[in-house]
C-alpha cells in the first residue's frame, strides 16, 4: 500500500534508535520515573493501536506491558521492529526499569 503525500512533501528517514546512542533520552526518562514502554512509544511516536497492529502483540497485552508487566523475548522481538530499535535495547530498558524500581532511584 503506497502512502499518500502532499505535493512537495518528502518522506522522513528514521534511523534505528539504539540504547547506546548518546542522544537517547529513554534511560533518563526511566530514571525520572516514566514507564519503560511508554518512553519508547513517546520517543518513536507510535500509537498503541498501530504498535499492536504492526507488531502482532495484542493491544490488551500492550496495555499490560505499559503497566510494567514482564515482557517475553518473543514480545521484545516483535516490538523492536515497529519501535525502530533492537530487542537488546528494549531488554536493556527493562533491566534499567527493574533496577530503578528496586533501588527507588530518581535523578
Amino acid at each position: 500500500m503506497a502512502t499518500k503525500r502532499r505535493k512537495g512533501e518528502k518522506p522522513v528517514a528514521h534511523g534505528m534508535l539504539l540504547w547506546t546512542d548518546g542522544d537517547c533520552r529513554i534511560p533518563q526518562a526511566i530514571r525520572e520515573g516514566d514507564r519503560r514502554l511508554d518512553c519508547w512509544i513517546r520517543q518513536q511516536c507510535v500509537p498503541v493501536a498501530t504498535l499492536a497492529k504492526r507488531s502482532g502483540v495484542a493491544e490488551a497485552r500492550l496495555w499490560e506491558l505499559l503497566r510494567d508487566a514482564e515482557p517475553t523475548d518473543a514480545e521484545l522481538e516483535a516490538l523492536a521492529g515497529t519501535l525502530r530499535t533492537d530487542a537488546a535495547s528494549l531488554r536493556a530498558s527493562v533491566y534499567l526499569a527493574l533496577d530503578v524500581r528496586r533501588k527507588g532511584m530518581r535523578s
